[in-house]
């Protein structure tokens, strides 16, 4: 629990000192997400700069265009297999939940781990993509639902810190709008470089010195 908050106070501590940043590409984040086709490449670039601040580099509210660019292709990629996922997993869970056989009520039990272990690792999706030098869509989605089960303490603590961001968020509109989705990026990014900094030693030390 120790790591969980300390990769908690961290995310949220960068979250602070980039506040300008962040809520500019919130806002951006939700134009794309209005507009529908950018939506996807535009969760990419909101990830891209949660990324290079969250590894001690710099990044600007304009590097948000070049960002969505470069992932366009990629990120629709990424969102439509993501999609499939969800789209089998909800028709199998809503087929065996209706059902009147009682033994298949348990069977749907199974399909709700199922998709909360789908949505846990959907945390990590761009982390993964951002972070492989050849981001096949193959090899993020096997690497980031792995990942859960290689530090299942951590990856539960990051979904319980979304989640209660997103149960703090929703009401009040002004965080769902300007922090809400850099908050959750920034934190999927902090997990994930401190979980991989315990599993390949000496790969996030740097910017850990940063942020502490």
């Amino acid at each position: 629990m120790r790591k969980s908050l300390l990769s908690f106070y961290r995310g949220m501590h960068l979250l602070y000192e980039d506040l300008f940043l962040f809520v500019g590409t919130s806002v951006l984040w939700w134009v794309g997400i209005i507009l529908i086709i950018p939506a996807a490449p535009a969760t990419a670039a909101l990830n891209q700069i949660a990324y290079e601040r969250v590894h001690g580099r710099r990044a600007a509210i304009s590097d948000f265009w070049p960002a969505l660019k470069s992932h366009f292709g990629h990120s629709w990629l990424i969102a439509a297999l993501d999609l499939v996922g969800f789209a089998i997993i909800g028709t199998n869970l809503l087929f065996y939940a209706q059902s009147s056989a009682l033994a298949l009520h348990a069977v749907a039990i199974f399909w709700i781990v199922v998709l909360s272990w789908w949505s846990v690792g959907n945390l990590y999706l761009f982390p993964f993509l951002l972070g492989l030098e050849k981001p096949r869509p193959w090899l993020v989605f096997r690497s980031a639902m792995l990942l859960p089960f290689a530090k299942p303490g951590q990856t539960i603590s990051l979904a319980l810190f979304v989640i209660s961001l997103t149960i703090i968020s929703v009401p009040i509109v002004i965080l769902l709008l300007l922090i809400w989705p850099a908050a959750v990026a920034v934190l999927s990014h902090t997990f994930f470089r401190d979980i991989m900094e315990e599993l390949v030693p000496g790969q996030g030390k740097e910017a850990n010195k940063t942020l502490s």
